[in-house]
């Protein structure tokens, strides 16, 4: 039985049965009578399978599926009743990332390579949203497609290994597949650095907002966000020394950490932060990434960014003749990885003006821990 016509373009409405007896009434948005016998025969033939296909005359009541998609159906036959069951066991993906996020950080991971992730994550599932398509397959070929650098490309693949592997945490897949994928080879480490000098004319033109934190950053090699996460009591101005935070590994903890002596007078306005007290508030790593930027550019030093400035330190003190064992303490890394990027730079063949600047500097930094020590004693 077909219920009246109703509203404005006296559309026709079908009973649909239900599973728990009666039926439900749904509007089939069309006035046409042979359409609606259609969508009429549809419904029978579902509700006459053995057993009924209750789940898709549900989902019909619903609006998960459509009366035109059980006209299909209909049309292909019993056979095509797993296709569009499978459809809709189907999961959206893109409402797990805020859970996704939660656990990530419960975990004690980092923060900043969280950011990137969800970054990257929302950019497949703008195009794969569904469970179906997170598959070896599509992964591979979105990543391959991306028109950017094959480091770029590899961020993308960790970041989607790392919600695979959430995904699996939590049955939302039942194995992870995506270590089956090669991972793009990394981008060559950038070795672009400058002489002390020049690192102090930046600091300079730097605004008065970011001038003591890109001082900072230039004269201990730090990454910015373990800087932006200091406290004053991490800070000892009197000996230049720090204490860098460590965000990624235990060898990023770092202490006695030295700062570079030219870079003391810019610092002097962080005598007064307390104790307990962020050391740079307010200040995001994109706006001092920008800031940087601005006065790089103001004083002509080229493609050199704020994370450059751990180059610049590596390689004046190679040229000052420190160690790498010391490279590594300074800038939280292993000496594996500074032989392999700083191998290339020798004492032997430093320039004559930055290896002096960069001994002179180490001397200075020597004294005034050397005086503090005196006046302890």
């Amino acid at each position: 039985m077909t219920p009246f016509p109703r509203g404005k373009n006296a559309n026709r409405s079908l009973y649909i049965p239900r599973r728990s007896g009666g039926v439900a009434q749904r509007s089939t948005g069309t006035n046409d009578l042979k359409v609606v016998k259609q969508y009429e025969h549809a419904i029978a033939w579902l509700h006459t399978q053995s057993p009924p296909a209750w789940d898709l005359l549900e989902a019909l009541t619903t609006k998960r599926i459509t009366f035109d998609q059980c006209v299909e159906l209909h049309a292909a036959g019993r056979n095509s009743l797993a296709v569009i069951r499978a459809t809709l066991a189907d999961v959206a993906l893109l409402p797990l990332l805020d859970a996704f996020e939660i656990a990530w950080l419960a975990d004690g991971r980092a923060a900043r390579t969280l950011e990137n992730y969800r970054r990257e994550i929302t950019a497949f599932l703008a195009s794969h949203p569904m469970r179906s398509q997170f598959t070896v397959p599509s992964v591979q070929a979105y990543v391959r497609g991306l028109e950017v650098s094959s480091g770029s490309r590899r961020k993308h693949l960790y970041a989607l290994r790392a919600f695979e592997r959430y995904l699996v945490e939590t049955g939302t897949l039942t194995a992870a597949t995506l270590h089956t994928i090669r991972a793009p080879k990394k981008n060559p480490p950038r070795k672009q650095y400058r002489s002390a000098d020049v690192d102090t004319s930046i600091v300079t033109a730097t605004s008065l907002r970011y001038r003591a934190f890109t001082a900072f950053v230039h004269a201990t090699g730090a990454d910015v966000t373990p800087a932006l996460a200091m406290l004053g009591r991490d800070l000892d101005l009197t000996r230049l020394r720090c204490h860098v935070p460590g965000r990624k590994t235990a060898k990023r903890d770092r202490h006695e950490v030295e700062i570079d002596a030219w870079a003391a007078p810019f610092l002097e306005a962080l005598k007064t932060v307390l104790p307990n007290a962020p050391l740079f508030p307010g200040i995001t790593r994109h706006k001092a990434a920008w800031a940087h930027k601005q006065a790089a550019a103001a004083v002509q030093a080229g493609d050199y960014t704020l994370r450059d400035a751990r180059h610049s330190i590596a390689v004046r003190w190679r040229w000052a003749g420190r160690s790498f064992e010391q490279i590594a303490q300074q800038l939280g890394n292993s000496v594996w990885q500074c032989v392999t990027v700083y191998g290339a730079f020798s004492p032997d063949d430093a320039p004559a003006q930055l290896a002096t600047h960069a001994t002179d500097q180490t001397t200075r930094a020597a004294s005034a821990a050397s005086t503090h020590h005196l006046r302890k004693a």
